[in-house]
């Protein structure tokens, strides 16, 4: 039987009960481990020291959980690290987990310039990218749910009674950065923001660059959709006035309590037939739009529908329905068109989305009845299987 050691690496707000609770507990049951969890709380400038204290022993499992905090990388986690962690590979029967839970970034090309090849297939990258894949890698990569312990305990604290539906599609954004800038002034275009609800926050320089029309235009100027995007970034959003409420300290001790809810909140998710998910993926950062083609992620945007039964579409990469059927969830295809999902380039991938979008709001309201109802077996699934997740700690794959 394997004994479990982790060590949580974070400067400030560090949510140790739900990381105890939930994720520890996912890795102890994922592995069957049965024995008391070592854990050992670092930050960044103190890891080398930690490690100096701890023994290494036959078949030992060494999970480095990093919840990021401030400008800290993940060559700041791993240069300290590196000459005991070698130390510790050179037992065949131990493993090394590595997991920055709630980012999507794939640090294994880090992993393995750092790592002897012959050690690689002792380490496990954790991940909440349900994107990447283990094609090519020595590093096994296992699938992590970890956006739900971090919503659902603060959606239990709100109210989920039934309210009756008022509008087609809620569409939440909130920081307004290339991505959400991009598809809002879509929707903006195709008439289809200002004729649902929406939440829409002024953007400031640090999230969206003065220029960004010019860059996006530049980047996307292949795409066979240039000339609606162009268009389309014309229009000017007028932002709202609905509340999004920030960090939920209280409930979670940390800066990752970005869940974006409230009950005023929660309710426009109910009143909506459809929720609109836009995650982003492509930012503006030194003049200069960086892109990322495998950035899928289940985030508690789109959580906060699952939890209030709520079908979706997605403003996402491409293949985010493939991967999150993989990760044991229900898409909501035939009933909702999503062969989007299967378009590469963005902008056009977008824009069939929209379509989609169209030809539901001009349904009847008969046939949107039926629609409704055609889709409330997938969302009592989805809710179910999420709830499972949760409370039988079942957040790796």
């Amino acid at each position: 039987m394997p004994t479990l050691t982790t060590i949580i690496i974070g400067d400030e707000y560090v949510p140790k009960k739900m990381i105890e609770d939930n994720y520890i507990a996912s890795i102890k049951q994922h592995y069957t481990i049965d024995s008391k969890t070592n854990i050992h709380y670092s930050s960044i400038k103190d890891i080398k020291l930690i490690l100096s204290n701890l023994d290494i022993v036959e078949n030992q499992i060494l999970c480095i959980i990093w919840i990021r905090s401030g400008a800290t990388k993940f060559l700041d986690v791993i240069l300290p690290a590196q000459r005991y962690l070698n130390k510790f590979l050179k037992n065949n029967n131990n493993l090394l987990l590595f997991t920055e839970a709630l980012e999507p970034f794939n640090y294994i090309p880090v992993l393995q310039r750092f790592f002897k090849k012959e050690n690689l297939k002792q380490i496990k990258y954790l991940t909440c990218n349900i994107d990447i894949t283990n094609e090519d890698n020595d590093i096994e990569i296992i699938k992590f749910d970890s956006f739900i312990p971090y919503n659902f305990p603060i959606l239990e604290l709100l109210s989920n009674k039934p309210i009756n539906i008022t509008t087609d599609f809620f569409i939440p954004t909130k920081t307004i950065r290339a991505t959400k800038y991009t598809v809002t002034s879509m929707l903006k275009y195709a008439g289809l923001l200002e004729s649902n609800e929406y939440t829409y926050t002024q953007p400031t320089p640090e999230d969206l660059d003065v220029n960004a029309n010019k860059i996006l235009l530049e980047k996307f100027k292949d795409s066979p959709e240039i000339t609606l995007l162009q268009q389309s970034l014309t229009t000017t959003i007028e932002p709202n006035s609905i509340y999004i409420p920030k960090a939920n300290k209280e409930v979670l001790g940390n800066r990752y309590g970005y869940t974006h809810i409230n009950q005023e909140l929660l309710d426009l998710h109910k009143t909506c037939m459809i929720g609109i998910v836009v995650e982003d993926f492509f930012y503006i950062w030194n003049k200069r739009l960086q892109k990322h083609d495998q950035f899928n992620l289940i985030t508690e945007k789109i959580y906060n529908f699952i939890y209030c039964k709520k079908p979706f579409m997605m403003f996402q990469c491409k293949d985010f329905f493939k991967h999150f059927k993989e990760m044991g969830y229900k898409s909501f295809s035939p009933f909702i068109n999503e062969d989007y999902d299967l378009i590469q380039d963005d902008i056009t991938r977008f824009k069939a989305v929209i379509e989609e979008m169209k030809r539901i709001t001009n349904l009847s309201q008969e046939e949107k009845l039926i629609l409704q109802n055609n889709l409330i077996e997938v969302c009592e699934d989805n809710f179910n299987i999420m709830s499972e997740k949760y409370y039988n700690n079942n957040l790796l794959l």
